[in-house]
């Protein structure tokens, strides 16, 4: 069931399109992007790949837990919906 409604509400082809049409038209954050892709490439260059996969792998994991509850909370859920996504 949890799945169901995290493919409702963050997983969704259209809404994950929306965010993005509506992110490609900041140019701010068409720059940040930019920056943080040669940045992460001068990491990866510096660390290997190895490690530098597993560092974004584990940082995109922790981040996705903030960003679902940003995204609960901003859809007003109730705080048991929300744990209940989140965990």
């Amino acid at each position: 069931m949890q799945d169901v409604v995290l493919d409702l509400l963050c997983r969704s082809p259209e809404v994950l399109e929306s965010i993005s049409k509506f992110l490609r038209t900041i140019p701010a954050y068409q720059a940040a992007q930019q920056d943080f892709y040669a940045t992460a490439e001068q990491v990866r260059e510096k660390v290997g790949a190895e490690l530098f996969n597993r560092l974004e792998d584990q940082f995109l994991t922790y981040t996705n837990y903030e960003v679902r509850a940003y995204y609960a909370f901003g859809l007003g859920l109730r705080e048991e919906l929300i744990r209940a996504l989140v965990l």
